[in-house]
């Protein structure tokens, strides 16, 4: 469910593991610097365009990458993590854990491995067009926490699905997310078409 529409819609797809993911080799940087891991695989791939889909936190590193990468025409976000500390924090009150000490501990630990979260990457304007799709009754990205993306460019588009969680977009109601990809795509290929995107 978590492919469709795209082998409609694309010539080609090309899906990879994070770091401490799947059959990546880790460990994991929970997304801290991880596009240029996403920037190497994409200059391997040609010159594009691309359009890149990031799924929770998968989307901030998307973000990351097509702010500073002339070959995104496009950039689909599914309930993005675009602020990990507030991710951290809702993941651990949603399982019944306390937010204090954890989450200070666990990004002391980050930086003391040299990892440092930076400021949310929805402070920086992606020229392409955007499309942030969340779930109504998402815990860990809350719509209002995609709210701060619709000022980092003129052409981001917010979808809403009601009676989606966090990990569901695709099968509450797949008729909606799927008209709003279609229309997206279509917003892309208009934008490489006439050398504007």
């Amino acid at each position: 469910a978590t492919l469709e529409p795209w082998p409609d819609l694309v010539e080609r797809m090309v899906l990879y593991d994070l770091r401490g993911h799947g059959e990546s080799s880790g460990p994991s940087r929970v997304g801290i610097g991880e596009e240029d891991d996403l920037a190497a695989l994409l200059d391997e791939l040609g010159p594009g365009p691309f359009v890149l889909v990031g799924r929770s936190l998968g989307g901030g590193i998307a973000w990351r990458q097509a702010a500073r990468d002339e070959r995104v025409a496009g950039l689909l976000l599914l309930a993005p993590v675009l602020d990990l500390r507030d991710a951290t924090r809702r993941r651990l009150v949603r399982a019944g854990y306390p937010t204090w000490p954890i989450v200070p501990l666990a990004f002391a630990w980050l930086r003391l491995r040299g990892l440092s979260v930076a400021e949310s990457p929805a402070g920086r304007a992606v020229a392409a067009p955007v499309l942030v799709v969340t779930g109504a009754d998402d815990e860990i990205t809350p719509p209002a926490t995609t709210a701060s993306c619709a000022s980092a460019g003129p052409h981001i588009e917010r979808v809403l699905i009601v009676g989606a969680g966090h990990a569901d977009l695709e099968t509450v109601d797949p008729d909606r997310l799927d008209g709003a990809i279609r229309s997206f795509v279509d917003r892309v290929r208009a934008g490489v078409g006439d050398g504007s995107g």
